[in-house]
């Protein structure tokens, strides 16, 4: 209950995790997803950050890579790879449409698609999801906010 409290008025305030540029609709900087996080590690239970020798470019963003094999992983099918919702916490989308940071080594594959969780400060959003025990369901709430918040501007 007090962790809920502490969660819904961290995303009230706009405290230091949230983003709140409706121009930035993907977790980046300088077009780097997700800080240089390897995707293809975090998918391998060993998330690592990325070396900007090893990247690969998709849709305008890029990627970076522990090693060559990952990147070249990720090559073959970066559909696979790449987070789900602009690689926000899947938690905090379906809650309400809200941009928060994540922490790599909290992920859940759904539908194929990789989710990305919120973990610090005692909260950890992925335990959170599955409380609500409807993957399908929260997935669904997700990504039409996912919509949501992409179309404002």
């Amino acid at each position: 209950m007090l962790k809920n409290v502490f969660f819904s008025l961290l995303i009230i305030t706009g405290f230091a995790f949230i983003r709140s540029d409706d121009n930035d609709h993907y977790n980046q900087k300088n077009g780097v997803m997700l800080d240089g996080t390897d995707v293809v590690s975090i998918l391998n239970n060993k998330p690592c950050d990325g070396d900007q020798k090893w990247n690969a470019k998709h849709n305008g963003l890029t990627y970076y890579f522990c090693s060559e094999k990952n990147k070249s992983t990720f090559e073959k099918n970066p559909e696979k790879y790449i987070p789900a919702f602009g690689g926000w916490c899947a938690y905090a989308l379906a809650e309400e449409p809200q941009k928060v940071s994540i922490n790599p080594e909290n992920y859940k594959v759904v539908n194929g698609k990789l989710l990305l969780f919120y973990n610090a400060w005692g909260v950890n959003t992925l335990e959170k999801w599955n409380v609500w025990n409807d993957d399908q369901k929260y997935f669904k709430l997700a990504a039409e906010n996912w919509v949501k918040l992409k179309a404002k501007k």
